[in-house]
């Protein structure tokens, strides 16, 4: 009876990857209990044994809803540029980072429905 139960179920256990080049170098790996951020990178060449640089998956957070997903995203995305000229330029190129993910979850939503 316990089997009959199970296998009426979802298949719980496999997850989906979700990659997007408007993301990159991040990506999602959703399961049954969150969302997953990864980003794709590469160790720094002077600390590794031989010198060279090596791609490496670093997990960013996991998340309840793929919103606060994207919204993280932006939050880190603002962080590649190493150096801005003033706080507006900062707060400027966020915004506009956290705009492009708000139309980016728009443009996701509407094709739901």
């Amino acid at each position: 009876m316990k089997e009959d139960f199970l296998e009426d179920k979802e298949d719980y256990s496999t997850n989906i990857t979700i990659k997007d080049p408007l993301i990159e170098p991040f990506f999602v790996i959703k399961d049954r209990y969150c969302f997953t951020l990864h980003m794709k990178t590469k160790t720094n060449p002077k600390y590794t044994v031989d010198g060279t640089s090596k791609d490496v998956i670093k997990t960013v957070g996991h998340f309840a809803d793929l919103t606060s997903c994207l919204k993280r995203i932006a939050k880190e995305k603002v962080h590649f540029k190493k150096e801005y000229n003033s706080v507006m330029d900062y707060i400027n190129e966020y915004n506009k980072i956290s705009e492009e993910v708000k139309t980016y979850m728009k443009n996701i939503i509407n094709e739901e429905h």
